[in-house]
C-alpha cells in the first residue's frame, strides 16, 4: 500500500497536527484550572506553603508573635484610653470606653492581623476567641473585653488591698499599660484556652459518632 505522501512524508503536517494537539491540550488544561474547586484541589502541606510563601516572621514560632501582639495591643489600650482620658473620665465611664475600644479595636484591628498573617487558612483561629468574620462578633468581643478589664481592675484592687489592708484607700499598684497589658494577657488566654478545650471535645465528639458504624436491627428468630 502506497503511503501518502500529504501526511507520513510531510513534516510540514507533521509540525501542524504537533501544534493543534498541544493547543488542545492547553485548551483541556486551562477548563480543568477554571473548573476545579477549593474541595477538588490537592492538598498543599503548611511547610510546602511557607517554603514559598516564607518571609523573615515566618521563622517565629506563631504563638511567640500572638503573645507579643496580644500583649502590645492591651497595653496600648491602657496608655491611649485609662490614661489618655483618666483625667476627663472616672469610675464606671473610664472602664466602659475601655471596654468598648478594646472590643472595636480587637475585632476591627487585631483579629484581621492575625487572619492576615496566618501562613494558613485558619492557623491562628487559636488565638481569637470569636474568629469567624460577621457583623456580630464586634458585639461579641465588646462585651468578652467589658469581661475581662472588669476582671483586671479586680485584680488590682485586689492587689492593693493584700498590700495595705481592706480598711485602707492607698493604692500602691497604680495602674500603668506594662502590668495592664499582662494581667489583659493571661485572662484573655485562659478564656481561649478553655474555648479551644471545649470545640476540641465537641469535634472529637463529632468524630468518634460519625466513625461509630451503625446498628443494624436484628429479627429475632421464631
Amino acid at each position: 500500500m502506497a503511503k501518502n505522501k500529504h501526511t507520513d512524508n510531510n513534516p510540514q503536517y507533521t509540525r501542524t497536527r504537533t501544534t493543534a494537539e498541544n493547543l488542545d491540550l492547553k485548551t483541556q488544561a486551562v477548563e480543568t484550572l477554571i473548573n476545579s474547586d477549593e474541595e477538588s484541589a490537592p492538598e498543599v502541606g503548611a511547610a510546602e506553603i511557607r517554603q514559598y510563601t516564607s518571609s523573615g516572621l515566618d521563622r517565629i514560632p506563631s504563638w511567640i508573635k500572638a503573645v507579643f501582639l496580644k500583649f502590645w495591643f492591651d497595653g496600648a489600650m491602657c496608655f491611649f484610653f485609662l490614661w489618655g482620658l483618666g483625667n476627663v473620665l472616672k469610675g464606671w465611664d473610664i472602664i466602659i470606653v475601655l471596654a468598648l475600644a478594646t472590643g472595636i479595636i480587637t475585632d476591627l484591628l487585631l483579629n484581621n492581623i492575625f487572619r492576615f498573617t496566618a501562613s494558613t487558612p485558619h492557623e491562628n483561629d487559636k488565638w481569637m476567641m470569636f474568629h469567624p468574620k460577621k457583623y456580630w462578633t464586634l458585639f461579641a468581643n465588646i462585651a468578652y473585653s467589658a469581661v475581662i478589664v472588669a476582671l483586671v481592675v479586680m485584680t488590682y484592687k485586689g492587689i492593693n488591698i493584700l498590700i495595705n489592708g481592706p480598711e485602707s484607700e492607698e493604692v500602691t499598684v497604680a495602674v500603668e499599660p506594662f502590668l495592664y497589658g499582662l494581667l489583659y494577657l493571661v485572662y484573655d488566654l485562659i478564656f481561649i484556652g478553655f474555648k479551644n478545650l471545649f470545640v476540641k471535645i465537641i469535634k472529637d465528639a463529632k468524630a468518634k459518632s460519625a466513625s461509630k458504624p451503625l446498628e443494624q436491627p436484628t429479627q429475632e428468630q421464631e
